[in-house]
C-alpha cells in the first residue's frame, strides 16, 4: 500500500510537546486495547478514522500497521484512509 505523507515542519518545542502527548496517550491506549468489551475490528477502524480527521502522518503509518496486523484488509483501510466510513463495524 502506497502512503502519501504530507511533509510539515515544527519547531523543537512543538516536537517535544508532540512526543510526551504520545507517550501520555499511549498508556490510555494499550490499556483499552486490553479492554474485552472493545474488540480491536471496532476499536481500529475508530483509530483509523481519528488519524484521518487529524491528518498526522506518524499516527497514520502507527494505526495502519496495527490494522493491518490484526487482521483487517489493505482495502478496508484504504477506504478509511479516504474517508469512507460507512462500512465500519458496529461494536
Amino acid at each position: 500500500m502506497i502512503q502519501k505523507f504530507m511533509k510539515r515542519l515544527y519547531d523543537v518545542e512543538t516536537c517535544q510537546r508532540f512526543i510526551v502527548d504520545a507517550v501520555a496517550s499511549s498508556a490510555g491506549m494499550r490499556k483499552s486495547r486490553k479492554n474485552p468489551e472493545i474488540s480491536a475490528a471496532f476499536s481500529n477502524p475508530i483509530s483509523l478514522a481519528v488519524t484521518h480527521a487529524n491528518g498526522c502522518c506518524h499516527c497514520t503509518f502507527v494505526h495502519t500497521n496495527n490494522a493491518l496486523e490484526e487482521g483487517m484488509s489493505e482495502d478496508e483501510v484504504q477506504g478509511l484512509h479516504d474517508g469512507e466510513f460507512g462500512a465500519a463495524p458496529s461494536n
